[in-house]
């Protein structure tokens, strides 16, 4: 069993491995006249956070989740862990946008937040 000390050590060394930086945007939904959901305004959440982007693919859930993906590369992006990331949001890092596929489900110790994502190309 880790203690809080030694996970907090964990999620800092793994934080410091992630050489890029990544805004997380998400659009607001509204309420439409017929009941249904409008897509709203899009937002920044929260501040800018350190990632790494890297092709999809390592572990199972991840392939499950790059299969989604068809026609274009397959991302995974890595973040801070507890990062707020939702399925549908976008992950700007730099000049690239990329739309989250799926977060992958942490294990029992978080130490980065990973998503499967695809790249919305110009």
């Amino acid at each position: 069993m880790l203690t809080p000390t030694e996970l907090g050590a964990m999620r800092t060394c793994a934080t410091a491995a992630l050489p890029d930086s990544a805004t997380i945007w998400r659009e607001d939904v509204a309420a439409g006249a017929a009941g249904g959901a409008l897509p709203g305004t899009p937002y920044q959440v929260g501040n800018a956070v350190a990632c790494r982007v890297a092709p999809a693919g390592g572990s199972p859930q991840a392939r499950l989740l790059a299969e989604q993906v068809v026609g274009v590369q397959a991302w995974a992006i890595t973040l801070p862990a507890g990062t707020d990331v939702r399925r549908s949001d976008q992950v700007r890092v730099g000049s690239r946008t990329f739309v989250v596929v799926g977060v992958l489900a942490p294990g029992s110790f978080e130490t980065a937040r990973r998503v499967v994502a695809s790249e919305v190309l110009p």
